[in-house]
């Protein structure tokens, strides 16, 4: 399938699995939102990949979205990863879309490990489960993007609690960052700079220090080598997790205090 691109937010890798497997399954380009230049296109596919945080989309997933000025008619799929169910995700991704002339043709949850280190500790059996889980599922979905089948998302009777819910979450996102906690482990490698999709950490002094523009992701908690940062006291003892299937040179990127 050519002229197809397939567009990501990732913190930890499970959306960027699935992008980069879907992108490959239908010889699609692949863009981290971040750095996706091209804000006018015509592709005749267009995929968004991105994880639910607090029963909806990222912000940057969804201002990418709202800005992206797309021409024609293309097939246009999302898929929302997430622990136990995407919320309102997937609704609110349709809804922009209708906002902008656009049909979201296919949209589906993709259930993959639980490793929000906010709320709860991952155990291994856990994780492993999940990431089986998702196996089957994503073939699934490669197989249907790739015949172009239509799949209107189901809208839980909990969405408009959803939204209100994801609403409250984002308006705390940016000053969120005012609760981590670098402890005395850390080397300043850096790491946590080049992780984070925001752009919302700069080194200074050897030291991280954050910039309160925070998507709340936890990519910098997640990768960093020391264990080092943390959420307040309640990620100290919580295991860390990234996708098995993606490396450290998948997720990093050049943050924007180094452009």
């Amino acid at each position: 399938m050519a002229n197809a691109a397939v567009y990501y937010f990732s913190a930890t890798g499970n959306s960027l699995h699935a992008a980069k497997s879907i992108a490959q399954a239908i010889d699609g380009e692949l863009f981290a939102v971040q750095d996706a230049s091209t804000i006018e296109n015509t592709y005749d596919v267009i995929g968004f990949v991105f994880p639910t945080f607090s029963w909806g989309m990222p912000r940057m997933m969804e201002e990418f979205v709202t800005r992206l000025e797309i021409v024609g008619r293309p097939y246009i799929f999302g898929v929302a990863t997430c622990g136990v169910s995407p919320g309102a995700a997937l609704a609110d991704l349709e809804r922009i879309l209708k906002w902008k002339g656009q049909r979201l043709a296919y949209g589906r949850k993709l259930v993959s490990a639980e490793n929000n280190i906010f709320l709860l500790n991952p155990t291994p059996k856990a994780v492993e489960k999940g990431l089986n889980q998702s196996v089957t599922a994503l073939k699934q979905i490669m197989g249907e993007v790739m015949a172009q089948k239509r799949l209107s998302p189901r809208r839980p009777i909990l969405t408009p609690f959803y939204r209100f819910l994801h609403r409250g979450s984002v308006k705390r996102y940016s000053s969120s960052d005012e609760s981590f906690r670098v402890s005395s482990s850390c080397t300043g490698c850096g790491l946590c700079q080049k992780v984070c999709p925001a752009g919302n950490i700069a080194i200074k002094e050897g030291v991280p220090t954050f910039l309160h523009q925070c998507e709340h992701c936890t990519a910098c908690i997640q990768w960093c080598p020391q264990q080092a940062i943390n959420w307040k006291n309640r990620t100290k003892k919580r295991s860390r997790y990234h996708h098995p299937q993606v490396t450290l040179e998948d997720i990093q990127r050049i943050s924007s205090q180094d452009e």
